[in-house]
């Protein structure tokens, strides 16, 4: 990957504890002090890049991870009730996480989309006050959901429910999209990015 723009993605490693942290809460929504769970500040990456090119920074997702060259991950964490995420401002700091990796590395968006996983983090345990705009997740609702993926053939990860409306996107901005609540991204998706 000669032709990016930002060369080196080796000064934006940091701690999951860093990338998932709250500034308005001071908290971390991941608690991950190990040094072997890092993965690249994709705020970081963008903001050079789009200093680079364009002088006013894009959106975008908190990390990017690399496992392999076929297998890399946009991660998204918001310490925030499913309920009280904008799926449009979701979409779009996607989309410019997507634009970004397209045009920094030099690929195409079909190149990108069949190698990029989205991980979408949130966290239900976080209640806060209700707008008009939230919509009440429902735990039961979600182990419904589960279960029905479970019954389907799908297994761990893959029986989880899909949010935000997102799985239009897939084949088109990514690989595959995965919306968990911080727990089952502590139980699933560190052995998945990490072993």
């Amino acid at each position: 990957m000669n032709d990016r723009l930002i060369k080196d993605y080796r000064p934006y490693l940091a701690k999951l504890s860093e990338l998932s942290y709250d500034r308005e809460h001071k908290v971390s929504l991941i608690e991950d002090e190990d040094m072997s769970h890092r993965m690249f500040n994709f705020d970081g990456i963008s903001d050079k890049f789009s200093k680079k090119i364009r002088g006013e920074k894009n959106m975008s997702c908190d990390g990017y991870y690399e496992k392999t060259s076929q297998d890399t991950y946009l991660v998204e964490f918001k310490n925030q009730e499913e309920g009280k995420i904008d799926k449009k401002w979701l979409k779009n700091k996607i989309y410019d996480s997507i634009a970004t990796v397209v045009m920094n590395e030099n690929v195409t968006r079909t190149d990108v989309a069949g190698r990029v996983t989205v991980i979408i983090v949130y966290n239900d345990a976080n209640h806060g006050e209700k707008t008009d705009s939230d919509y009440s997740t429902s735990e039961a609702f979600n182990r419904f959901s589960e279960k029905l993926g479970e019954l389907s053939g799908r297994k761990d990860v893959d029986s989880l429910p899909k949010k935000f409306d997102l799985e239009r996107y897939k084949g088109i901005l990514f690989k595959d999209v995965y919306t968990v609540d911080r727990r089952n991204f502590e139980k699933y998706f560190l052995k998945i990015l990490f072993e």
